[in-house]
C-alpha cells in the first residue's frame, strides 16, 4: 500500500510539472506579440533627415525585409526601381506624403502609439488563449502607406497603416474617401483593424470554394464572432463600424433583408452583382433603400 501511494504521489508530480511545463509554453507563446515596430518614426525620421538618402539606404540594409514590403507591395506595387531604398526615397519625400506624414507623426505621438500597441497586444494575448493553434506574430508594427491598404499580416508581423486612422474630418479623407468609409478612420479602430486583418489573413477565404453569398455570409459571421470574443465589452457599433442609428435600422430590417435575399435566390448566387451589395460600399439601389447602412453582409453573417 505504501509503494502505491508513493507511485501515486510521483505520479501527482510528474502531472503537476507537465501541467506547469505546458502552462508556461503556452505563456511563452502568448508573449510572442510583445515587439513593437515604428516603421513610421524610423522612416519620417530618415526621410526629413539633411541626408534623407543615405538615411534612407541605412534602414534598408538593417531591415531589407521590411522595407522591400513596404516599398513593392504597400507603397508602389507598379515601382519600376531596382532597390526598394529608391522607392522609399521617392514615395516618402513626395511633397504631398510628407505633408500626410507629418500629420501622422503628430497624431500619434509616443504615448499614443504605446498605448494602441499595449491594447494590441492584449487582443493577440486573447486570441491566443481563445484560439490555441492560431499564430500570433512576434512584431505589431505600424507604418505610413500614402492611403493603401491598412492592414499587412505577414508571417510574423502585423502592421497598420496609421495615416488612414487620423480623424474623420481629416480634409486629405474628406477629397478621398466617402463619409461611410470616414466613419472608421480615427485611432480607436487601429486594434480592431489589427486583429481583423490578421484573423483573416490566418483563416482566408478559400480559393477553391464557390463564393456564395450564403458561404460569405457563414465565412464572416464566424470571423465576427470570434472577434466578439476576443473583444468581448466591445459595443456593436465599434465592431462593424456603424452609427447607432444604422446599427438601429439593421436591426429593425435584419428579417426583411435575408428573407428577401432567400426569396431572390441571392443566398445560392455568387455572382459579384449579387453579393457586391452585401459586402462593398455601393451606391443605393432600388434592392438597398439610403437609409440602409454599406457592407451590411458583416453584420447579417454575424447576426445570421
Amino acid at each position: 500500500m505504501k509503494a502505491i501511494n508513493n507511485m501515486g504521489r510521483r505520479c501527482l508530480l510528474s502531472f503537476a510539472l507537465l501541467f506547469t511545463m505546458a502552462t508556461w509554453l503556452n505563456a511563452q507563446k502568448i508573449q510572442q506579440a510583445k515587439k513593437v515596430l515604428r516603421l513610421d518614426s524610423l522612416y519620417y525620421a530618415a526621410a526629413t533627415a539633411s541626408n534623407p538618402q543615405a538615411e534612407i539606404a541605412r534602414l534598408v540594409r538593417e531591415d531589407p525585409a521590411n522595407a522591400d514590403w513596404l516599398a513593392y507591395r504597400v507603397l508602389d506595387p507598379n515601382a519600376q526601381e531596382e532597390h526598394a531604398a529608391e522607392v522609399l526615397l521617392r514615395m516618402y519625400r513626395h511633397p504631398q506624403l510628407l505633408r500626410l506624414y507629418a500629420d501622422t507623426e503628430t497624431a500619434y505621438s509616443r504615448g499614443v502609439a504605446d498605448s494602441i500597441a499595449r491594447s494590441i497586444i492584449a487582443a493577440f494575448d486573447r486570441l491566443q488563449q481563445l484560439e490555441p493553434t492560431m499564430a500570433v506574430p512576434q512584431y505589431v508594427g505600424f507604418h505610413v502607406s500614402g492611403l493603401q491598404q491598412s492592414v499587412v499580416a505577414l508571417p510574423d508581423l502585423v502592421s497598420v497603416a496609421i495615416d488612414k486612422y487620423i480623424r474623420p474630418d481629416y480634409p486629405i479623407y474628406v477629397q478621398f474617401f466617402s463619409d461611410y468609409e470616414r466613419q472608421t478612420m480615427s485611432p480607436e479602430y487601429v486594434v480592431r483593424d489589427a486583429l481583423l486583418g490578421w484573423i483573416c489573413s490566418e483563416r482566408p477565404l478559400p480559393r477553391e470554394t464557390v463564393l456564395t453569398l450564403r458561404f460569405q455570409l457563414e465565412y464572416w459571421g464566424d470571423i465576427f464572432r470570434l472577434m466578439r470574443a476576443v473583444f468581448p465589452d466591445a459595443t456593436e457599433e465599434w465592431l462593424f463600424g456603424f452609427t447607432s442609428e444604422q446599427l438601429q435600422w439593421l436591426r429593425q430590417n435584419k428579417k426583411i433583408l435575408l428573407s428577401n435575399a432567400q426569396k431572390r435566390g441571392e443566398m445560392e448566387s455568387s455572382q459579384p452583382s449579387v453579393t457586391d451589395r452585401y459586402f462593398r460600399e455601393l451606391p443605393p439601389d432600388q434592392l438597398l433603400p439610403p437609409e440602409a447602412p454599406r457592407l451590411i453582409g458583416y453584420w447579417l453573417g454575424a447576426n445570421l
